[in-house]
């Protein structure tokens, strides 16, 4: 059996049981992974030879205290590298989700923590263990690029995320400095004027600029 599978399973049991406070029922597993019910249970039966889960009355399915450190080992290597993709590369969340399932079980707990200290360094209070914080959508009285049409000219008030932050100030968008609204695109990217140059942004990256209307 693929180490993969073993811990998406360990992962998704962690998941489950840490959110519902309960052992896990076989529907509930089964809704989580995308693999046949004979894969599963041939799974299960191999993590309980090993020690990582215990069956209990009914069938429901419980993590012993190796399974259940598994589990959050792997959930802890998906979150981390998700964060790093979504926050610090401006991939959408599906597919820095998708790409981090491929990543999580090659890479190394030394490479995660890491990561982790790169990721509170450089973008602090975006991230933490087991929780991703929620971005408010703009700040009392702000607005951000996304708020604006084409034609629009704006002056750079404030930027969020120190991870976009340098790329941002390497191409001329920093606090002061006057861009034009170009274009807004059906994805939500925005094309946007700096200094005589035409510099196209993600919605994610654009949601991070906080601009004013210039009078």
């Amino acid at each position: 059996m693929r180490l993969s599978q073993r811990e998406d399973c360990l992962e998704a049991l962690y998941k489950i049981s840490s959110e519902r406070n309960r052992p896990v029922g076989f529907v509930e597993l089964s809704g989580e992974l995308q693999m046949s019910d004979e894969e599963i249970r041939s799974i299960l039966d191999e993590l309980e030879r090993e020690g990582h889960i215990a069956r209990v009355a009914g069938g429901d399915i419980m993590l012993t205290d190796s399974g259940r450190q598994r589990g959050e080992g792997v959930l802890r290597k998906h979150r981390t590298l998700e964060c790093f993709l979504t926050e610090m590369l401006g991939m959408n969340t599906d597919k820095a989700s998708q790409e981090a399932c491929r990543l999580e079980h090659d890479v190394s707990d030394e490479t995660i923590d890491r990561l982790s200290l790169y990721i509170r360094d450089s973008c602090p209070g975006a991230y933490r263990w087991g929780k991703k914080k929620e971005r408010e959508p703009s700040r009392a009285g702000m607005h951000s690029l996304l708020d604006f049409s084409e034609g629009d000219e704006l002056r750079v008030v404030s930027m969020r995320g120190p991870g976009w932050k340098r790329r941002l100030m390497d191409l001329g968008i920093i606090p002061g400095q006057t861009i034009s609204l170009k274009r807004k695109l059906r994805n939500q990217s925005i094309v946007v004027r700096v200094k005589q140059c035409d510099v196209a942004l993600s919605p994610e990256i654009a949601r991070s600029i906080f601009v004013e209307k210039r009078t």
